[in-house]
C-alpha cells in the first residue's frame, strides 16, 4: 500500500496532562481501494484511564469520514492481549 493522505494528517501524538502518552495513526492507507491500517502505542505509565479508547474511536471516526477509508484495519501482535482487547471492544 502507498501512503497518500491527501494533506490530512497520518498521525498524531497523544497528549495527556500536558505529557505525550502515545501515538496514534494510520500505517498504511491506499487511496485507491480505500484501505487503511491504524496502528497506536501508549506509554505503560498511561495505561488503564480510557486514553487510547478515546484516541481509537477518534481516529476510526477521522478515517471513515475525512479520509473516507472503508475499511479500517488494525495491526496488532498476536500476544498482545491488551491491545487486541480495544480492537475487539470497538468493532462496529
Amino acid at each position: 500500500m502507498g501512503i497518500e493522505t491527501g494533506g490530512y494528517p497520518q498521525s498524531v501524538a497523544i497528549i495527556y496532562r500536558g505529557e505525550i502518552a502515545g501515538t496514534i495513526g494510520f500505517n498504511e492507507i491506499n487511496k485507491a481501494s480505500n484501505i487503511g491500517c491504524i496502528g497506536y502505542w501508549l506509554g505503560e505509565g498511561f495505561q488503564g484511564n480510557g486514553i487510547m479508547t478515546k484516541a481509537f474511536k477518534t481516529f476510526i471516526d477521522y478515517g471513515f469520514r475525512e479520509l473516507g477509508l472503508n475499511p479500517i484495519e488494525v495491526s496488532i501482535a498476536v500476544e498482545n492481549k491488551k491491545s487486541r482487547a480495544l480492537a475487539e471492544q470497538q468493532v462496529l
